[in-house]
């Protein structure tokens, strides 16, 4: 009988060791930034983001094996990928942005099992099993970060690199594997892919099942009940 309750060792605000020097680095990319200011030189919002992920984000995941392209990180491990981005709302003007992150984790047995074929060669957060935005680890729904040119970023800058160190950070290094990603699924009571993630490892889908027809509206119970029929599991 699999155990359904969520890991009760997860700890939202348990610091992640990514990055232990955070805070002092922190701070020496807040004064440069000031320092911008200081001569003169106007920056778009976007470019403020960039030059702190540039100073403070980028060298964390680099030293941790990320590759970067833009404001996405992957870093592909020996069963899984895993990718966290920083994404802008598509209103953003020069002068006034907002920001989030978003978290995603491939596992290519997994994928192939549910979408019904391979994701393409170059993992993006989209191929991702596992998805989730940031606001949802903080508990707090969608949030979002705003960065205005004309003022003062300084306490947002800093809020967004701790909630990655105690949010974001932490998600990543725990899953390795398709038994992690069970895990992550029934915390998150994402319960066909818990079922999913169950039957790949050949342990019992039907309680994941069950629970997941409860909960999906109409057009995605027919896709959990044909899935489920294809594996002779009565749904």
């Amino acid at each position: 009988m699999i155990n359904c309750l969520p890991v009760t060792s997860r700890k939202p605000n348990e610091r992640s060791n990514l990055n232990p020097e955070v805070g002092a680095r922190c701070r020496q990319a807040v004064t440069s930034l000031g320092r911008y200011a200081e001569k003169g030189m106007p920056l778009a919002a976007k470019d403020i983001l960039t030059r702190f992920v540039r100073e403070e984000i980028a060298p964390a995941m680099k030293k941790n094996g990320y590759r970067k392209k833009a404001f996405t990180w992957t870093k592909t491990g020996e069963e899984v990928t895993k990718v966290i981005n920083i994404q802008g709302s598509s209103g953003n003007l020069a002068h006034d942005s907002r920001y989030t992150v978003d978290i995603g984790i491939h596992h290519p047995q997994f994928h192939e099992e549910k979408v019904g074929r391979a994701a393409r060669d170059t993992i993006t957060e989209a191929d991702c099993d596992l998805r989730l935005r940031i606001g949802r680890l903080m508990g707090v729904g969608d949030y979002w970060w705003q960065i205005k040119s004309s003022e003062d970023n300084h306490a947002n800058l800093q809020n967004l690199q701790a909630s990655l160190e105690d949010h974001a950070y932490p998600l990543l290094e725990r899953v390795n594997c398709l038994q992690d990603m069970l895990d992550e699924f029934i915390a998150l009571e994402n319960w066909f892919n818990a079922a999913v993630a169950a039957q790949l490892l050949g342990l019992e889908p039907n309680r994941f099942i069950e629970l997941a027809l409860d909960s999906a509206h109409e057009n995605f119970r027919n896709l959990i009940r044909r899935w489920a029929t294809r594996h002779g599991i009565r749904a």
